[in-house]
């Protein structure tokens, strides 16, 4: 994969990876109503595919050097629902979230 190709091409250079910095992200603007499934892939393979694959791969590395991963976020992270609420409350939709704490149960492990 590229993110592969990222980090080795970094330790090849440098001899090893200190610290990996996510820091790639953008919005597609508009109504979720109107949004198409390709402006979705595009967000979600910047903000969340790249951020995995590079994690990924970086961490085989970090665990040597026992350094640092870095993701930069945006308040967008935290309050979407905040956003697609207010674009679909025209429309009489509701939003609410629930955010249930991790229980580790036998079908979780």
């Amino acid at each position: 994969t590229d993110a592969e190709k990222i980090i080795k091409g970094t330790i090849d250079k440098f001899g090893q990876l200190d610290v990996l910095v996510n820091n790639a992200g953008f919005g597609e603007g508009g109504s979720i109503l109107d949004i198409n499934v390709d402006q979705f892939d595009r967000v979600m393979n910047t903000n969340l595919r790249s951020v995995f694959l590079l994690t990924k791969y970086a961490a085989l590395h970090l665990v040597k050097t026992q350094e640092n991963i870095v993701n930069v976020s945006s308040i967008v992270g935290l309050r979407a629902n905040l956003f697609l609420s207010a674009r679909l409350r025209q429309h009489w939709i509701n939003l609410p979230v629930v955010s249930p704490w991790i229980w580790l149960r036998k079908m979780c492990v």
